[in-house]
């Protein structure tokens, strides 16, 4: 047999062999260099190798050994690590085969949140869409903060990294990082137009009974035009957790900041906002295996015109009445007082520092005020109504001049706007113009004209209920 005929079947054969050295294991892509891991909890790390191989995980003096299964995921825990400022190298390595270890470098430890929702959220760092751009960038030195936005690696953040992120997730991050004196990571997963069906798994909502008009809608999705607007793809229930979200679920993360809703205000959903909202925060603590797990969100803020209309109907009155969470570890950053009516406003800014100050009070419990009063009590007093609220530790106060943004109306259907004073924690409502009024308003408008707040300048809570 000719030489090079017996090499050519030499190579076939080599080559058909698997290699048994040389090869390490890989990590998930949400796994890599400069990347935060979650403090003082268990913290997954999974990925690759070969089928039914050991695989050893190594961050400083933390060690796990885990071993792939027939397909060759493997997946380790490791232990509950304190917060760490000093960068590390992770090594990931196969026990019994030869070759480099997996080597992810500059890692931090400290808190991490996942920052999702649609547009808002999505708008980034930018000249031109957020306001003081170039020197908010300029000055953007935070070795500290990491952030990764809709699955790219992790950044650093500096003046050339800033610009690919969320503003809102910076700022949040920002804030973060200053009272806490962590390192701070930040997950951005964020599309625009998205309705909030679109981020629950579809399994589940479908098995809800609650969610049948939905699920029989969208049945009929194929015998519609794609021009419809109620049939858009963005619009589709589990689209954003199929696409966007089932990559980053079990990274290790303290909890959840949320910019959604505009989506639905368009639509007039608010009715099916209220009952999906609380799903999807059920649906989230579910699959990070926490119900205590932090979510807080961004009510919206005022857009559109005014209105001197004191009764009149508002689909984003709704939907911020459906983001007032009650339930533990949840809360709202109001911010309808900046009264920006661009569906983009530049201001985001202020927009992540409430979200962060929410977290530091009501999660960290930091000395700091980051909730905003709402209204606990409207209980009738002879010609007076009396409004008590939640949240405020001194004296109301107005952003300019006499109170404004409350209204009255009664059971027929008419309202008037209220004759409203402050009498220090409390307002005192007039009622002689109305004196069968049963319901109360406060800056419930697509753009409210409410301008009661604390004394820390957080606006106070939209709302709307009966009078007691």
């Amino acid at each position: 047999m000719k030489l090079h005929v017996l090499f050519t079947i030499f190579l076939v054969l080599a080559l058909s062999v698997p290699t048994l050295a040389g090869r390490p294991p890989v990590t998930d892509r949400m796994f890599n260099d400069h990347m935060v891991l979650q403090s003082d909890q268990p913290v997954p790390i999974w990925g690759r190798a070969r089928p039914n191989e050991d695989v050893v995980v190594v961050l400083g003096d933390y060690r796990k050994t885990g071993t792939a299964d027939d397909k060759g995921n493997w997946r380790v825990v490791m232990d509950p690590m304190p917060a760490n400022s000093t960068p590390q190298t992770m090594l990931i390595t196969s026990l019994g085969v030869g070759g480099d270890d997996l080597k992810l470098n500059d890692i931090l430890v400290g808190e991490v949140w996942l920052c999702t929702g649609q547009s808002n959220m999505y708008v980034r760092l930018r000249e031109g869409q957020i306001k003081d751009a170039k020197k908010i960038i300029a000055k953007a030195e935070y070795p500290q903060i990491r952030m990764s936005f809709n699955h790219k690696p992790w950044e650093a953040i500096t003046p050339e990294t800033i610009t690919n992120h969320s503003a809102v997730a910076f700022f949040t991050a920002q804030q973060l990082h200053e009272q806490l004196k962590v390192p701070v990571g930040i997950i951005t997963v964020t599309a625009g137009g998205r309705a909030l069906q679109t981020w629950l798994d579809l399994q589940t909502f479908n098995a809800d009974p609650a969610n049948a008009d939905i699920v029989e809608h969208w049945k009929h999705a194929a015998e519609h035009s794609p021009k419809d607007q109620m049939y858009r793809p963005f619009l589709r229930p589990g689209s954003m957790d199929q696409q966007f979200m089932k990559q980053i679920y079990g990274y290790g993360i303290r909890g959840v900041f949320w910019y959604q809703g505009e989506a639905e205000a368009a639509r007039d959903w608010g009715d099916r906002y209220v009952r999906l909202f609380p799903q999807l925060i059920k649906n989230y603590r579910e699959i990070w295996e926490n119900p205590n797990m932090p979510f807080y969100c961004v009510q919206l803020p005022a857009y559109g015109k005014p209105t001197d209309d004191p009764g009149a109907p508002s689909a984003w009155a709704d939907v911020r009445d459906a983001q007032a969470l009650t339930q533990p570890n949840t809360g709202y950053a109001v911010t309808y007082d900046r009264r920006d009516t661009d569906l983009h406003p530049k201001d985001k800014q202020f927009i992540g520092e409430r979200l962060a100050k929410l977290a530091l009070e009501d999660y960290y419990y930091k000395n700091v005020v980051g909730i905003s009063p709402s209204i606990k009590t409207v209980a009738r007093d002879g010609d007076q109504i009396i409004v008590t609220f939640n949240h405020l530790r001194s004296n109301l106060k107005t952003e300019n001049g006499d109170v404004r943004g409350f209204a009255i109306g009664n059971d027929q259907g008419k309202w008037i706007w209220a004759d409203a004073k402050i009498q220090g924690k409390t307002i005192v409502i007039d009622t002689q113009a109305m004196s069968d009024a049963t319901l109360i308003r406060y800056a419930w408008a697509d753009n409210p004209l409410g301008n009661l707040m604390s004394q820390q300048d957080l606006p106070v809570a939209p709302y709307q209920g009966k009078i007691q």
